[in-house]
């Protein structure tokens, strides 16, 4: 539990200082990655060579900084994205929920495939 209140310490100070990580997920683990390893982004590459690399760098997954993002977003506004990107990840995320909760469809795949 301890790795996820340090994450959440890094992940709030790149969204304070830095507009951009607020709108854009892949970009805000870019720079979690480099607060952490203190790589500049050219040596990058290097720090995947390792199929530990994570454990060994105490770098935690994209998905728990996307969830860390959401949850400091939910507890500060101050750090809501633009209107715009609000309610574009809205729209994908309602598109997604079309898309995984279309049962009959699926179904009906399974059911012919046979």
């Amino acid at each position: 539990m301890n790795k996820l209140y340090k994450l959440e310490d890094s992940i709030k100070a790149i969204l304070e200082i830095n507009s951009k990580a607020r709108e854009d997920d892949m970009y805000l683990y870019t720079e979690y990655i480099k607060a952490v390893t203190k790589e500049d982004i050219v040596n990058m590459p290097l720090i995947f060579e390792s199929n530990d690399y994570r454990k060994d760098l105490g770098i935690l997954s994209f998905k728990s900084v996307e969830r860390c993002r959401r949850k400091l977003q939910a507890m500060y506004p101050y750090l809501n994205p633009r209107k715009e990107v609000k309610d574009q990840r809205e729209n994908q995320q309602m598109e997604f929920f079309r898309y995984a909760t279309d049962y009959n469809n699926t179904f009906i795949k399974m059911v012919d495939s046979k």
